[in-house]
């Protein structure tokens, strides 16, 4: 109980762009128990979750601000992946729009990769994901822990170039997972 209580004395709300002016300094600062809060505007920027949540402390959770429609623009930013998920665990992400990823091979709007638990994809508006190979959300199990307890809810993915693959996919060790409520169209 003091765990509990102790972990929920220590856990913030960061605000970006009050506190960060970018999404990934945010990450960066974040620790268990964190909630990211991300106002309304466009963030040019491609961004990793650094460290996990915990059982104990809670989730590290980045989220759209209340009322809030804040939108993550690959345009010009270096890399493959708008959001990437490796090897976390105890880490949400909620309420965004996430565009332009372009001119990519083999990459995704969202990618978990790697093993974790407790992650959630909830509520995202994914579009304009192009190349080759070009997907929504990802997830690919390659470690021998499998990733596990996995929430993908209520996102929409459209305007994207999957070809081969997949607008929406699991791969490899992944178990204990609910994929609900999404739309997928225009693929």
């Amino acid at each position: 109980i003091l765990l509990i209580a102790a972990a929920s004395v220590w856990a913030r709300t960061i605000n970006v762009p009050a506190d960060y002016p970018t999404i990934q300094q945010a990450l960066d600062a974040a620790v268990a128990g964190d909630t990211i809060d991300v106002a309304t505007g466009v963030y040019n920027e491609k961004v990793a979750f650094p460290r996990s949540g915990s059982a104990a402390a809670g989730y590290i959770t980045l989220r759209a601000a209340p009322g809030a429609t804040p939108a993550i623009d690959g345009t010009g930013a270096a890399g493959c992946n708008l959001v990437t998920i490796a090897s976390r665990s105890y880490v949400r992400l909620v309420g965004f729009e996430l565009r332009n990823n372009l001119a990519v091979s083999d990459c995704s709007g969202v990618r978990v990769v790697g093993s974790g638990t407790n992650i959630e994809i909830k509520g995202n508006v994914i579009h304009d994901i192009r190349g080759t190979d070009a997907m929504g959300i990802t997830v690919y199990g390659t470690d021998p822990q499998p990733i596990a307890s996995l929430v993908i809810d209520g996102n929409t993915i459209y305007d994207c170039e999957p070809a081969q693959s997949e607008a929406l996919t699991l791969n490899g060790n992944v178990s204990g997972f609910q994929v609900t409520g999404n739309i997928v169209r225009d693929v």
